[in-house]
């Protein structure tokens, strides 16, 4: 790939790093500095698909081929002629690497270890990527690694292909919880006392800092009589921090000790973490004991400004990469990245990841964000995912993928306009790995720009308000007497907002925020909120205290409601209460436990059969800290009968977000927006039938933690247009 583009290095006979006038360089064993391209799960089975009850993909290879040996034949040949030579996670090693490709192996002891049971685990795995983290103080922790790397170095310490081993793939270092720095400590202080990592975490204190010890073991001792979650209690970050940095150097010193010492000719290759937030002494840990520090990332392409961002709203990537590797110091590869397009007949409901509407526009991010990410000198390669689509009906209930994420389609068709921008930025990938991040030519390979977009609109408020004036203009213009909305307020709290179409009612005291979501006297559904905490809680709103009219422009008319909530244990259930044991939903909330009072404000616009719903503010009406992650407003569905999940595309280019309920007369009730502090929309139903909505607004990028009586108020008012047909 990169025959010239520098003098050759050190001949080990092994892959290994090497920096070469100021870059980091993967070498190949015969000394040849190589960038790594690679593909992950590029094997002949495809992905099983629960609802048809077999593999769309393994069924065209079985039927399209003569043997698994004549699909990799002709499989390799694609993956060299597209300029790869590098097999990510879950390929077919056996069958493709000896066909001339790098490749790694995946020892995966800590995602294993959490799910074999509790003692051995910190954070519990959910079977699914990002949830699990083993107990590192365990006993038998040592000899898992031990074990697992014997059995890897039999098979591979002489193999010249091998690039090395991954650890693990997208561990939980926040513990149960979304805080990079604080949030193992809070897991490990809510584990019993006998838990082997509860009394590692005691002797820590204990050790190295007496002080925080004894608040500790206070804690520990109030926290019986209150069930006062962890992340609350009155341990300096400092310490919690300190904590973290002994369990990742514990963890990354066995790993990568246990390999080396049964394999010492292959590289450790990390853990793949999800993203680029892990806590900076989690990542120097990383580059201690790492040969590579790899990681797992699904940008958003502004194809307007022809940028790459690390999300819809958030910094760009080139300089997040950037931070990223400062924070550790070593080469860096991305093992998983991708984007999708909508016209390969995927729904693109589920999974990580921007969408486009073509397969044009997706080739454009693909090549905008390859040409980003190889041109900065410490990237020594990427791995795109994947080799295949995703069936179009996902994998499973509980895990249900379905994107356009393949080089080829399940029918083994590539993606012609993909694949050769691929061959054609592989084959260039000498001047690519030379040049300068900032060049005008490197920013945009292909040359083509696109005019400057004009300014959208953020606000959703902006974009409803905008449309009711539209519709006062052109329809209402000529009446007498246009169509009105009125607000109405009872004696007894009762409370509604109504435009003649749709109605929003309630009443002081509810343990929803909307008792009753209605169209033309049908009754849709209910609406909530809750407050994502870095505790393993999501507490949601278990009382509405108040209920205020505020005029709007162009006829529209706003209730601003105020609904408090928050305790150990709430949970948002179908009934919208809280399931605290032993207490109704809407009883008095405790002093001594972390609350919330949320803002929210509903706008009807006349003869509009839309709701614009907005996070205005958090308040802590506790009197310990409140860390906030995001803040969620959840329309549930009315009916009998559970409602079924009507699968959207999310993230889309210029497509918002949206999620929609599928009633039993066949309506639909949720929720879209423009908005990009708006991301990732979910309604969905567990098999038992139970609802999870999920419409998330984020108010900043990483927790924040309020004071007892301190405000959060949104940087702007952060809407969704709620939606009823």
């Amino acid at each position: 790939m990169l025959a010239g583009a520098v003098a050759s290095a050190g001949t080990t006979g092994f892959w290994h790093v090497e920096k070469i006038d100021g870059r980091d360089w993967a070498i190949a064993p015969d000394g040849r500095p190589t960038v790594l391209a690679g593909v992950d799960w590029v094997w002949p089975a495809g992905f099983h698909c629960e609802a048809l009850g077999f593999s769309p993909y393994g069924r065209f290879v079985e039927t399209n081929y003569p043997s698994r040996e004549a699909w990799a034949d002709e499989t390799a040949d694609r993956l060299h002629a597209w300029g790869f030579n590098f097999l990510g996670s879950g390929c077919d090693d056996a069958l493709l690497a000896p066909r001339g490709f790098a490749h790694a192996a995946m020892l995966n002891v800590g995602y294993r270890l959490s799910h074999e049971d509790e003692e051995k685990a910190i954070a519990p795995g959910l079977h699914r990527p990002g949830t699990a983290f083993p107990n590192v103080f365990h006993p038998d922790f040592e000899a898992a690694w031990d074990e697992a790397a014997a059995r890897a170095a039999a098979k591979h310490r002489d193999d010249p292909g091998l690039l090395g081993y991954y650890l693990d793939n997208e561990l939980s270092w926040g513990g149960v919880s979304r805080n990079r720095d604080e949030g193992m400590f809070d897991a490990v202080a809510a584990l019993p006392p006998e838990h082997s990592a509860r009394k590692a975490l005691e002797s820590f204190l204990a050790t190295e800092n007496t002080k925080e010890h004894k608040d500790f073991v206070a804690s520990v001792s109030f926290v019986a009589e209150t069930n006062l979650p962890a992340a609350q209690r009155e341990i300096p970050r400092e310490t919690k921090v300190a904590f973290l940095a002994l369990v990742a150097e514990r963890y990354f010193s066995v790993a990568a000790g246990a390999i080396r010492r049964h394999d010492p000719n292959h590289m450790v290759l990390g853990c793949r973490f999800a993203g680029m937030g892990a806590s900076d002494v989690v990542l120097k840990a990383a580059a201690r004991h790492c040969d590579i520090v790899t990681f797992n990332c699904y940008p958003w392409a502004d194809l307007d400004r022809g940028v790459v961002l690390t999300r819809k709203d958030g910094p760009p990537l080139v300089d997040a990469i950037r931070a990223f590797h400062e924070k550790c110091g070593a080469p860096l590869l991305i093992t998983e990245w991708s984007f999708s397009a909508l016209d390969a007949g995927r729904p693109c409901s589920d999974g990580a990841g921007q969408r486009f509407r073509t397969q044009a526009e997706r080739v454009e991010a693909a090549e905008l964000c390859l040409g980003t990410m190889l041109s900065l000198p410490f990237m020594v390669g990427h791995a795109w995912f994947m080799w295949v689509d995703q069936p179009a009906l996902g994998f499973n209930k509980y895990f249900h993928e379905d994107c356009n994420y393949g080089l080829v389609s399940e029918e083994g068709v590539p993606y012609a306009a993909l694949t050769e921008m691929f061959a054609r930025v592989h084959a260039s990938g000498s001047s690519l790995r030379l040049a300068d991040p900032g060049d005008a030519a490197f920013s945009r390979v292909s040359g083509t720009t696109r005019p400057e977009a004009a300014s959208p609109m953020t606000s959703e408020r902006e974009r409803f308000l905008a449309k009711a004036n539209q519709a006062l203009v052109s329809r209402h213009s000529s009446l007498v007497t246009p169509p009105s909305v009125v607000f109405a307020s009872e004696n007894d709290g009762g409370w509604s907002l109504s435009n003649g179409l749709v109605r929003l009612s309630g009443r002081i005291g509810s343990s929803s925020i909307v008792e009753e979501v209605a169209r033309e006297g049908r009754v849709y559904g209910r609406c909530n909120a809750l407050v994502m905490t870095t505790a393993p809680d999501w507490p949601p709103v278990t009382r509405l205290v108040s209920a205020t009219p505020e005029e709007a422009p162009d006829g529209c008319r706003s209730v601003v409601l105020v609904g408090e909530g928050g305790a150990p244990g709430d949970r948002a259930l179908p009934g919208g209460g809280a399931s605290r044991p032993g207490e109704p939903a809407g009883a008095d909330l405790r002093a001594d436990r972390p609350a919330f009072a949320v803002t929210l404000r509903f706008t009807l616009a006349p003869d509009s059969p839309e709701i614009l719903a907005e996070v205005l503010s958090v308040r802590n009406i506790g009197t310990v800290p409140l860390s906030i992650q995001k803040l969620f407003l959840c329309p549930f569905a009315a009916g009998d009968e559970p409602p079924k999940r009507v699968p959207t595309p999310v993230n889309v280019w210029k497509g918002g977000n949206e999620s929609y309920w599928r009633l039993a007369d066949g309506s639909r009730y949720g929720a879209r927006s423009l908005d990009p502090a708006a991301d990732g929309f979910n309604l969905w139903t567990e098999a038992d039938g139970r609802q999870h909505a999920d419409i998330p607004f984020r108010p900043a990028n990483d927790p924040i933690t309020l004071a007892p009586g301190e405000t959060l108020p949104a940087p702007r008012p952060m809407g969704a247009v709620m939606v009823l047909d």
